[in-house]
């Protein structure tokens, strides 16, 4: 049976908490068009696996454990929100990791990404430049210039210490993760 698998940070539960409060200074100014996310959904994701046998959770979990060991825990910075994907039309609201976070996180997944290519687990790999952020909602696209002006910088972190492998199982409601397995940056 096939699983929807991707690696992931997990911010701890005293981030999520800013998050909400910096959410609920601008949740008012939506519709009901806008899907915020619950807070047991906000990750950073590292790589997206797709769907992916049975078997190859083994080298899947093997990949993990190797670039983890490689790589030690630190603080990763976020320093605003804006709409995503970047460009004409949003169709999400984004935390945004500074580029310095989003540079270190960038050496996990190449080292993950080519440990999953050497343990030969098929997944689709993205070559343009890893830009770290957090999905807090959802929405229908639309131009960014339609929308309320939620740009403010801000100034949140927490230490990483673990990434994680998930399950996405998508339902009606949205999206629901498990998971899996996590390791201990271990540097």
């Amino acid at each position: 049976m096939k699983k929807r698998l991707f690696i992931a940070i997990d911010p701890p539960d005293d981030f999520k908490d800013a998050i909400e409060k910096e959410l609920e200074r601008i949740r008012y100014e939506f519709t009901n068009d806008v899907r915020f996310l619950d807070r047991e959904n906000w990750h950073i994701t590292i790589t997206f696996l797709g769907d992916q046998d049975d078997a190859a959770l083994i080298p899947i979990l093997e990949s993990l454990r190797e670039a983890c060991a490689d790589f030690s825990s630190q603080s990763l910075n976020f320093s605003k929100m804006e709409y995503g994907p970047r460009g004409d039309s949003a169709r999400m609201i984004w935390l945004v990791g500074t580029p310095e976070t989003s540079k270190n996180l960038a050496a996990l997944k190449t080292s993950l990404e080519n440990a999953l290519a050497d343990r030969g687990v098929i997944f689709k790999r993205e070559f343009r430049s890893f830009a770290v952020h957090i999905t807090l909602a959802r929405f229908l696209a639309a131009p960014a210039s339609q929308l309320p002006d939620i740009t403010k910088k801000i100034d949140f972190s927490f230490i990483a210490a673990r990434a994680s492998l998930m399950e996405s199982r998508l339902q009606r409601s949205g999206s629901h993760y498990q998971l899996l397995q996590q390791e201990n940056f271990t540097l």
